[in-house]
């Protein structure tokens, strides 16, 4: 983040600072949100290293990892060492961008990629037992999306198939009992969207289930052994 930090001060110094050769621009915002997310999925793995050190014990999910002598203390959702904590880094991002875009700045639009962004970081961590409720808040943020979209006219953040596959794969990942279930029921929503859609073919085609939709709601069944319900998509 220190880079993008340079570019913004590069930005804020310059004697003009709009026409300013080094600026920051949508895809730099999004990188940036990426960058926490990678962060998010390597504490979410370093957890897991440590239960499983510590004999898959739960009460050590927010531990301090640089200290594994540490005492077993609760830290806080937004502990260092937690991975949401750098989800919401990566969203607060986000919202700056909004900031940015609504006080006139059109070199950073917020726009589906950053949103699915978002929407992958907390997919890439439901495999964790700990952060098996990350499709919940994978599921909030498409919403988010859907209601921007159809409330607020934001066409750049129009959900898209990635948006719904990355929410189907939260709950692949997270093996609970109502994966299966979750995974159909975006699935079945996108078909909805598709066949209610007034939209030319060419626009409402985007949001078309596509063959990794149904390979991964198939294996959110799988992966809790409902292999009949997972034939049935």
């Amino acid at each position: 983040m220190d880079t993008l930090r340079v570019m913004e001060l590069f930005q804020r110094n310059a004697d003009d600072p709009d026409n300013s050769v080094i600026k920051p621009n949508t895809m730099t915002y999004c990188m940036a949100i990426d960058a926490f997310g990678i962060t998010a999925l390597q504490k979410a793995k370093r957890v897991s290293s440590l239960r499983i050190k510590k004999g898959n014990k739960k009460d050590v999910y927010y531990r301090s990892i640089d200290d594994e002598n540490s005492l077993d203390v609760q830290e806080s959702q937004y502990s260092i060492e937690n991975p949401y904590h750098h989800i919401e880094k990566a969203k607060s991002i986000l919202k700056y961008m909004h900031d940015l875009n609504d006080f006139g700045n059109k070199d950073v639009v917020p726009n589906n990629v950053a949103y699915n962004t978002i929407i992958s970081a907390y997919a890439k961590i439901a495999n964790n037992e700990a952060y098996t409720d990350a499709p919940l808040y994978a599921e909030s943020v498409l919403r988010s999306m859907i209601d921007l979209q159809e409330n607020k006219g934001k066409d750049d953040i129009a959900p898209n198939s990635r948006s719904y596959n990355a929410v189907i794969k939260s709950w692949a990942n997270a093996q609970t009992s109502k994966s299966g279930d979750r995974a159909e029921w975006w699935l079945r929503r996108m078909w909805n969207i598709h066949n209610n859609s007034n939209k030319n073919e060419e626009e409402y085609g985007i949001l078309s289930p596509d063959v990794q939709t149904y390979n991964t709601a198939m294996l959110a069944f799988q992966k809790i052994y409902q292999s009949e319900r997972a034939e049935k998509l």
